[in-house]
C-alpha cells in the first residue's frame, strides 16, 4: 500500500483507536518489541511486571492495557495523576523483596547508569524476576548505535543551539557493551538471546525531524509521521544494521518457549516504501520551515514597526527636552527680571525710608506713603517666592526629559538584538536543513 492511499485510508477511518497512534516511533518500536515478548512468554496468563527506569510516561501500559505493571522511576515524581504502582525512586533504594515480580524489564536506561553500577543493577533484576530480564539498550560493540548518537547530537546541536538532553549520558558515560552483559547473566547461570532493534538507516532519517518538529511546536505533524511508520514499518524495524540490543535473560534450568523474530535483508518492497516516506518527510520539514520563515518574516515585520515607534518617541523626547530647554532659558529670565525688579525694589525703598526719615517730623501724614512702601515690599517677596517655584519645575522637566531619552535607548538596544537573533537562528536552521537533506546524495556519491 502507497503513502497516498495509507493517507486516504486513515482519513477515512477517523481517529483511531489503536493505542500506539499516540507514540512517537522510536519509544512504540522499542516498547512494542518488549511487549511483544512479554506476551509471547505470557501465554495468555497474568502477569507481575517491574519497569525499571519507566520515564515519567509509563509507555509500557498503553501496549499492555491488562498487565499487572509496577514502575520506578525518579521522574514518577511529577506525575499528574500518580498510583500505588508508580514507585518515584531510585531503584536501588525502592527496597522490592527478591522474586516479587515474574519478569523486570529495562527499555533504554542500562546507558544511563554509570559504568561500574552496572553489573549491580543486572544483578539486582536478576534477584527481582522469576522467569526472565527483558533488557533493551544501546550498545557500543555491536550495530552502529555510537555512529548514530554522533550524527543525532551533532545535527540537533547545529539546528537548536543546544545539545540533545538524552544523549548526553551516551557521551559522558559510555554505552554498554554486549559481552558485558551476557558475562554478567552466564554467571548467574543463566541463559541469554538476543535480538536488535531499530534499523538505523531508518532512525537516521526519521529521528532528528521527528526532534526538531516536535521542539518547535509541530507536535501534529511529528505525531502523524509516527502514526504512518508504526503502522507500516514497524515490522521490519528489527533488520540489521540495529541501533539497540533487546536481551532475554532467563535461568538456565527453567528454559522459556521463545521464537525471537530476525531478518537479515529487507524486502525490495519496503525499500521502496521508505524512499517515498523519506520523500514525505522532507516535505513535512520544509512546510513547517515555510511556516518558520513567515512567523520569522512577521517578527521582523514586528520589529520594524517596533523600532519606528522608538524612533517617534526618541524625537518626542527631544522635543520635550528642547521646549525644556526653551522654558529653563525663560525661567532664568523672568528670574533675572525678578532680581532687577527687587533690586529696584530695595533701592526705592531705601530712598523712600532716608525721604520718610528727612521729612517726619514736617509733614506727618506722609506715615500713610511709607506704609504703602512696606506694601510693595511684600509684593516683591511675593514675586521671588514664584520665582522659586518655578526652578522647582523647570528642575521636574529636565528629569522627565532624562527619563525619555533613557527609556528610548533602551527600547532601540532591546529591538536590535530581537532582528539580529530572529536572523541568525533563521540563517541557521537553513544550513543545517539543507545539510540534512544533502546527507543520503553525499552518502550515494561515496558509495558510487
Amino acid at each position: 500500500m502507497s503513502i497516498q492511499e495509507t493517507e486516504q485510508r486513515c482519513e477515512g477511518e477517523g481517529e483511531s483507536s489503536d493505542p500506539t497512534a499516540e507514540i512517537l516511533f522510536d519509544q512504540h518500536s522499542r516498547y512494542r518489541v518488549c511487549a511483544d515478548i512479554l506476551e509471547q512468554l505470557a501465554s495468555g496468563q497474568p502477569l507481575r511486571i517491574l519497569d525499571v527506569g519507566s520515564g515519567g510516561e509509563c509507555l509500557l501500559g498503553q501496549l499492555m492495557p491488562g498487565a499487572d505493571i509496577t514502575y520506578v522511576d525518579p521522574l514518577l515524581a511529577e506525575h499528574p495523576e500518580p498510583t500505588e504502582k508508580m514507585i518515584a525512586k531510585d531503584f536501588f533504594e525502592a527496597g522490592f523483596e527478591a522474586r516479587s515480580f515474574d519478569f523486570v524489564v529495562s527499555i533504554d536506561f542500562l546507558e544511563h547508569i554509570p559504568a561500574d553500577m552496572r553489573e549491580n543493577f543486572l544483578r539486582r533484576s536478576s534477584e527481582l524476576a522469576t522467569r526472565a530480564v527483558v533488557l533493551l539498550c544501546p550498545c557500543a560493540d555491536t550495530g552502529e548505535a555510537a555512529e548514530v548518537d554522533r550524527l543525532i547530537s551533532d545535527s540537533y546541536q547545529n539546528i537548536t543551539g543546544q545539545a540533545y538532553p538524552w544523549l548526553v549520558d551516551h557521551h559522558e558515560l559510555g554505552l554498554p557493551l554486549v559481552r558485558d552483559v551476557t558475562s554478567v547473566f552466564e554467571s548467574l547461570g543463566w541463559d541469554v538471546q538476543r535480538t536488535a532493534n531499530g534499523h538505523t538507516p531508518w532512525l537516521r532519517d526519521l529521528l532528528l525531524p521527528i526532534l526538531c518538529l516536535w521542539d518547535q511546536g509541530a507536535r501534529a505533524t511529528a505525531m502523524e509521521l509516527s502514526k504512518f511508520f508504526n503502522r507500516e514499518f514497524f515490522a521490519y524495524d528489527n533488520i540489521p544494521p540495529c541501533y539497540r540490543q533487546v536481551f532475554v535473560a532467563y535461568p538456565h534450568d527453567q528454559g522459556l518457549d521463545l521464537a525471537l523474530e530476525t531478518r537479515t535483508q529487507m524486502p525490495k518492497e519496503m525499500q521502496q516504501a521508505w524512499s517515498r516516506f523519506r520523500t514525505r518527510i522532507m516535505e513535512a520539514s520544509f512546510q513547517h520551515l515555510h511556516r518558520e520563515h513567515h512567523r520569522a518574516l512577521f517578527a521582523e515585520q514586528s520589529a520594524r514597526e517596533a523600532e519606528q515607534s522608538a524612533r517617534e518617541a526618541e524625537q518626542s523626547a527631544r522635543e520635550d527636552e528642547q521646549s525644556a530647554r526653551e522654558a529653563e532659558q525663560s525661567a532664568r529670565e523672568a528670574e533675572q527680571s525678578a532680581r532687577e525688579a527687587a533690586q529696584s525694589a530695595t533701592e526705592a525703598n531705601e530712598c523712600l525710608e532716608e525721604f520718610l526719615r528727612d521729612t517726619q517730623a514736617l509733614l506727618p501724614g506722609q506715615q500713610a506713603d511709607a506704609q504703602s512702601a512696606i506694601t510693595r515690599e511684600e509684593r516683591t517677596a511675593e514675586v521671588l517666592a514664584a520665582i522659586t517655584t518655578l526652578d522647582e519645575a523647570l528642575l521636574r522637566s529636565r528629569e522627565q526629559a532624562e527619563d525619555l531619552q533613557g527609556h528610548a535607548n533602551a527600547l532601540q538596544e532591546e529591538l536590535h538584538a530581537i532582528k539580529s537573533s530572529l536572523i541568525h537562528r533563521f540563517a541557521r536552521a537553513v544550513c543545517a536543513l539543507f545539510d540534512w537533506i544533502m546527507q543520503p546524495f553525499r552518502r550515494s556519491e561515496k558509495r558510487d
